[in-house]
């Protein structure tokens, strides 16, 4: 492994950390101003599909994470490679008034000089629509 790539997969594992620490500022600042963020699905049949700019995106995980007063973000395999880092995880959380949330991810980071320029994540769009359709 290179120097490169060992220190784009430790960016990532604070990425993480951040997520699991529900930390939206933390995850923010390690996307590059000129980043995006694409969230996969039908932006007509799924809300929160689609690509995001940092600011956007900041807004949205803000929201998101927010909702949880219990999250766990782990990490079930993480590979870099070149510019690239692949993260394997699942999440599973409480949101206010008792909501439960799991789901698995896969998410595609390309790192340029130290910080996330483009994020791609797949995910179980029913298990975020299930989660935030609880009253």
């Amino acid at each position: 492994m290179s120097d490169l790539e060992r220190q784009n997969k430790e960016i990532i594992q604070a990425v993480c950390k951040h997520l699991n620490d529900r930390n939206a500022e933390g995850v923010s600042a390690h996307i590059a101003d000129e980043g995006h963020w694409t969230i996969n699905g039908n932006p007509e049949t799924f809300s929160f599909a689609g690509r995001y700019d940092k600011s956007a995106m900041s807004q949205l995980l803000s929201n998101f994470l927010g909702s949880f007063s219990d999250l766990e973000f782990n990490i079930v395999s993480l590979t870099a490679e070149d510019d690239r880092v692949i993260v394997e995880a699942y999440s599973k959380g409480l949101g206010k008034n008792s909501r439960s949330y799991e789901n698995q991810y896969l998410m595609l980071y390309r790192m340029k000089d130290g910080k996330i320029i483009e994020a791609k994540e797949f995910f179980d769009p029913l298990a975020v629509l299930a989660y935030t359709s609880q009253n």
